[in-house]
C-alpha cells in the first residue's frame, strides 16, 4: 500500500502555513474556522475503508512540588490532552467532531481519550461514552458477490477535489482510482481554544494533526502527522495596543526619574522605544549604564495542584552606555534608546492564560539604572514597567523550534537547537538570506529598521475601505449604451496604457539594485511543495460531462446571462452577425436567466429573435 501511494500530505488553509492566528481573547474574536486539506496521489486502483484525521492538542506539565520549607516532596509528571477532533472518514464527510474540548470540558489524561466518543455525529461532545449498543452487520458464511458488488462503490473519474463519497454510510469499500486526490476538512473550534506554548520547562502545550489510511483489516496503516501552532494576538481594539506604561517617582536624596514605554503590548522579535528623565538631586552622581530585561513570571496546574511561582530573566541588554557626559546635563537627564524583545519562543514565551490556568505567564519589564556616586560606589535604580508580549504576524522576527511528530506515538519532538521562522514572510527572508552580498550585517540600522517597530502595527493591518468622498466624483458608464465604456469615457484617458511607466518610475527601477543570486535560486522540492498554493480557499469551476447535449451546457446561469445581455445591448442583436459570411445565428432569449443559440442548417433562412 505504501509503496502505490505516492504522496500524502496535510495542509492548513492558512496565510501563515503551520499556523492559525486567532484575534483577541476569547470574548473577543469570532469562531475559529479550522479548515485544511489532506492531499492524495495514487500509482494505481486501490480499495480504503476510511481516511481518519485527527486534531490533538496536549499539554505536558513537569514541575518538583515542594513542602512549606521549601524541600522537594515528589515529582509531578502529567500529560493532559486538552482538544481532540475527529473526522472519522474524510471519504464521506469533510466536518470534524468535536470530541474533546467543547465549552465547560475539563482535560483528561492521554490515556483516557481512545475511551472517548462524540455524543452524535458531526455535533459538540461531552466526556461520556453513548450508552445505545453498538450496531453489527450480519454476515453469513457463503459469500454473495452481487452484494459485495454493492457495497463497493466506485468513481467514475480519476482523481477529485472534495469529498467524494458525499453522505454514504461509513461501512463501505471505497475504491480510488488513480489520480490525485483533495479531501477537505473544516471543524469550528470554540473561542476559548488554548494557544501553543513551547518555551517553558515547566509546562507546554503542543498540537498536532494525525491522519491515518485504513485500506484492509490485515493491511498495516499509513500514518502521517503535521505539527502545527495556535497563536493569539491582540485585538485591533485592545488598549495595550494604545496606552503607554509608565513610572514617575523619586529616590530621596538621589534622583527624580520618569521611565515611560508608549505601548504596554510588546510584539516579539520588535523594537521598542524607551523614554527616559532623570533629574538629580545631590552633586557629583553621574549616569554610568542602564540595562533593560524582561521578567517572566509563570506557574502551571496539574490535575491535583498548582506550582510554585518561577521567574525567569530574559533578554538582558546594555541600552544606553554610548553617550557622553558632554551630551548630558549636569540639572537633568534626559535621552531615548530602543530595546529589541527577544524573537525565539524557546527563551522568550507570549503573555497568556490557559484553560483552567494549565499554564500562566506574566511579564513585566524592567529598566535597571546604574548611577555613579562621588565616593566611587555604584547604586543601582529599578523600575518595573508591567508589559504584555505577543505574537504578531505583522512585525517583528518570531523563531520556533524545529518540530517532529512521531509517526506512531505521536508525541512531539522538539529541537532546542534548530530554530524555524514561524510566519511565511520570515520563512522568505531566511530563504532569501542565503548567498546574498546585499543583506546588511546582523546589528546594522538597516536590520533594525526591518525588524519593524510598534508604531507600524496598525499600517501593517487590514486597510480600511475607500471614503465615500474619494470616489464619488468618479466617472461610470452607462451599461444600457451602444457605446464601449472607453468610448464613454473618453479616448483621452486611455492615452496612458496600463502597463505605460512614467519617467520616474523607470528612474527607480533603473537605480534598484537586482542580486542575480537570489533571482537565479531555484527552490528545493520540499520548498516548492511548502508554498505551492493550489488555490484550494477559493471555489472551483463546475466539472464538465461530455455525455451532457450541446443544448443543455449552452444554458448559462443568472450571472451569465446578466453579462451576455450586457453585450448584446452594446452590439445591437446578434441576429446582424455573419459569421464567415456562410451561416447567420439567431438568438432566442428564453428567459431572464438563460438563453439558447440555434444553429440553423444549410440552406436555411434565420428567424428573427423574438
Amino acid at each position: 500500500m505504501v509503496e502505490k501511494i505516492s504522496y500524502l500530505e496535510i495542509k492548513l488553509n492558512s496565510p501563515h502555513k503551520d499556523v492559525v492566528v486567532i484575534k483577541g481573547n476569547e470574548n473577543e474574536c469570532d469562531p475559529v474556522l479550522f479548515e485544511g486539506q489532506v492531499k492524495l496521489s495514487l500509482n494505481s486502483n486501490i480499495h480504503f475503508r476510511k481516511i481518519k484525521l485527527s486534531l490533538i492538542g496536549e499539554a505536558s506539565i513537569v514541575y518538583f512540588s515542594r513542602n512549606q520549607q521549601g524541600e522537594i516532596q515528589d515529582q509531578i509528571v502529567e500529560k493532559l490532552v486538552t482538544l481532540k477532533v475527529d473526522w472519522d472518514n474524510l471519504l464521506v464527510n469533510e466536518q470534524g467532531s468535536i470530541v474533546l474540548g467543547a465549552y465547560g470540558d475539563k482535560p483528561v489524561k492521554s490515556y483516557k481519550v481512545k475511551k472517548l466518543h462524540s455524543a452524535r455525529e458531526g455535533g459538540s461532545s461531552g466526556t461520556s461514552t453513548p450508552t445505545g449498543k453498538p450496531g453489527f452487520f450480519r454476515t453469513n458464511s457463503t459469500p454473495h458477490f452481487d452484494e459485495f458488488d454493492q457495497s463497493s462503490i466506485k468513481l467514475p473519474v480519476s482523481g477529485v477535489d472534495g469529498t467524494p463519497f458525499k453522505n454514504h454510510p461509513s461501512h463501505h469499500s471505497f475504491l480510488l482510482p488513480k489520480g490525485n486526490y483533495t479531501l477537505p476538512f473544516s471543524v469550528v473550534l470554540p473561542t476559548n481554544v488554548s494557544e501553543t506554548v513551547e518555551g517553558l520547562s515547566v509546562g507546554k502545550m503542543l498540537y498536532h494533526l494525525q491522519c491515518t489510511v485504513q485500506k484492509g483489516i490485515f493491511d498495516k496503516p499509513l500514518v502521517k502527522s503535521r505539527y502545527l501552532r495556535i497563536f493569539r494576538t491582540l485585538h485591533p481594539t485592545n488598549l495595550s495596543l494604545v496606552d503607554n506604561s509608565e513610572i514617575n517617582s523619586t529616590w530621596p536624596g538621589k534622583v527624580e526619574y520618569m521611565v515611560c514605554v508608549h505601548k504596554k503590548g510588546l510584539a516579539m522579535g520588535s523594537k521598542v522605544p524607551i523614554k527616559i528623565k532623570m533629574v538629580p538631586l545631590a552633586k557629583g552622581l553621574k549616569l554610568k549604564r542602564v540595562v533593560c530585561e524582561i521578567v517572566q513570571h509563570h506557574h502551571v496546574s496539574s490535575m491535583v495542584e498548582s506550582s510554585p511561582e518561577f521567574e525567569n530573566i530574559i533578554g538582558t541588554q546594555q541600552i544606553y552606555g554610548k553617550l557622553t557626559d558632554d551630551q548630558l546635563s549636569s540639572d537633568c537627564w534626559e535621552f531615548s534608546c530602543n530595546y529589541r524583545v527577544p524573537s525565539r519562543l524557546q527563551e522568550l514565551t507570549q503573555t497568556c492564560t490557559l484553560n483552567h490556568e494549565l499554564i500562566q505567564v506574566r511579564h513585566r519589564l524592567r529598566i535597571v539604572i546604574h548611577i555613579q556616586n562621588p565616593d566611587g560606589r555604584t547604586s543601582e535604580l529599578r523600575a518595573n514597567l508591567p508589559v504584555t508580549i505577543y505574537i504578531s504576524s505583522n512585525i517583528g522576527h518570531v523563531y520556533g523550534n524545529h518540530a517532529e511528530v512521531d509517526p506512531v506515538t505521536g508525541v512531539v519532538n522538539l529541537s532546542k537547537n534548530i530554530d524555524d521562522p514561524v510566519f511565511k514572510r520570515d520563512r522568505k527572508c531566511a530563504m532569501s538570506s542565503v548567498n546574498t552580498p546585499l543583506m546588511s550585517p546582523i546589528g546594522s540600522p538597516e536590520e533594525d529598521e526591518e525588524g519593524g517597530s510598534e508604531e507600524d502595527e496598525l499600517s501593517n493591518m487590514d486597510p480600511p475601505p475607500p471614503l465615500y468622498e474619494q470616489s464619488k466624483f468618479d466617472k461610470i458608464y452607462d451599461i444600457s449604451s451602444p457605446k464601449s465604456p472607453s468610448e464613454q469615457l473618453g479616448m483621452s484617458q486611455m492615452s496612458g496604457g496600463y502597463f505605460d511607466l512614467s519617467s520616474s518610475a523607470i528612474h527607480t527601477r533603473v537605480q534598484s539594485s537586482i542580486d542575480l543570486n537570489v533571482l537565479s535560486k531555484v527552490p528545493s522540492y520540499n520548498e516548492a511543495v511548502e508554498e505551492d498554493d493550489d488555490g484550494s480557499r477559493y471555489p472551483m469551476s463546475p466539472s464538465y460531462d461530455p455525455s451532457i447535449p450541446f443544448t443543455q451546457h449552452s444554458m448559462l446561469s443568472g450571472s451569465n446571462s446578466s453579462l451576455s445581455a450586457s453585450l448584446i445591448s452594446s452590439h445591437g442583436s446578434l441576429s446582424n452577425l455573419n459569421m464567415n459570411q456562410s451561416r447567420d445565428f439567431s438568438v432566442h432569449q428564453r428567459t431572464r436567466s438563460s438563453f439558447k443559440l440555434n444553429l440553423p442548417k444549410k440552406n436555411t433562412t434565420s428567424r428573427d429573435s423574438r
